[in-house]
């Protein structure tokens, strides 16, 4: 019942989320639950089924979040991510209503969202921004381009 009144919350907001039943965190390869800040009680709740524990995402919302640190995200058509599945290491590729995430780095290298994205939002409790800092921060080129110019302009100087 919980998971459906989340399921009419998101679809008022979004056509594009993704609904996770927080017990699978027990195979995933994120903090253990046995290592969450809960009470020894609650967490034997969740595991015997007596507490159910529903997230939502907005992947929509976290496309905007990545777009306001300055990184381009979209999402691929259905023609495109066909295309990138065919391509590239499927498993584990994020894909909602058929269409996948593609992120365009500053140096203009993309990069596509895989689970691991929304493994870190949902089960380690990493917040969308600091993905999004952290995705930056793995663009080398950009990176030395930025050092590049800031070491330019101070021998001009």
């Amino acid at each position: 019942m919980a998971g459906f009144a989340i399921e009419q919350i998101l679809k008022e907001q979004t056509e594009n989320y993704l609904i996770i039943d927080w017990l699978s965190i027990t195979s995933n390869l994120s903090e253990p639950l046995f290592g969450k800040p809960f009470p020894p009680d609650f967490i034997i709740d969740i595991l015997t089924g007596k507490v159910k524990v529903i997230i939502g995402i907005n992947a929509d919302a976290l496309i905007d979040t990545f777009n306001s640190f300055g990184l381009k995200a979209r999402w691929l058509t259905e023609k495109e991510t066909i295309k990138r599945k065919q391509t590239t290491v499927r498993e584990g590729f994020v894909v909602i209503n058929n269409k996948g995430i593609v992120v365009t780095l500053p140096s203009g290298k993309e990069v596509l969202i895989f689970g691991g994205t929304f493994s870190k939002i949902l089960y380690d409790s990493i917040k969308p921004s600091w993905v999004a800092r952290s995705i930056l921060s793995t663009d080398n080129d950009y990176i030395k381009l930025e050092d590049d110019n800031a070491n330019e302009k101070y021998s001009n100087s």
